[in-house]
């Protein structure tokens, strides 16, 4: 596990988002190339940095308020990692300041979609035990988590 005190979670500065880019890049090379396309102004996006370090060793990229029935929803869209920087406690450190900013925005959960990963795949089984650790739980073909009692 990192030290919390040597890991920096903030909104990307402009000059790191092609950074944060890349690093999503690396992960998910269409749905990044389809993303960048359209990068609506509400995206959130929050970088990881360890010791200062610069690129960023992980990013999340999210809305943290849209409507989900009668209720103010955050959708986190992405979560990636450096493989050097996996299970050490940087992708649960993004997802908790992800609900953070989600709640602070008026949200009362948040959620997340799989998409082309299905819920019974290994990756699938993988990830959804990753967000079940981080207070998720799996409503139908997405997973919520109630961020209006933090």
């Amino acid at each position: 596990m990192n030290d919390p005190a040597r890991l920096d979670i903030r909104p990307a500065d402009p000059d790191e988002i092609l950074s944060a880019l890349a690093l999503l890049r690396s992960e998910f090379p269409r749905a990044a190339d389809d993303y960048v396309a359209y990068l609506p102004p509400q995206v959130m996006v929050l970088v990881a940095m360890l010791d200062g370090s610069r690129p960023p060793v992980g990013v999340v990229f999210g809305r943290p308020s849209t409507s989900s029935g009668s209720e103010r929803a955050g959708l986190l869209q992405f979560l990636v990692v450096d493989q050097a920087q996996r299970r050490t406690g940087v992708g649960e450190a993004l997802v908790d300041a992800f609900c953070q900013k989600s709640r602070n925005c008026g949200s009362v959960k948040v959620q997340l979609h799989y998409g082309a990963v299905t819920f019974g795949s290994e990756r699938g089984q993988q990830l959804t035990a990753f967000y079940v650790r981080c207070g998720f739980a799996r409503a139908g073909s997405y997973m919520e988590r109630r961020v209006d009692l933090l």
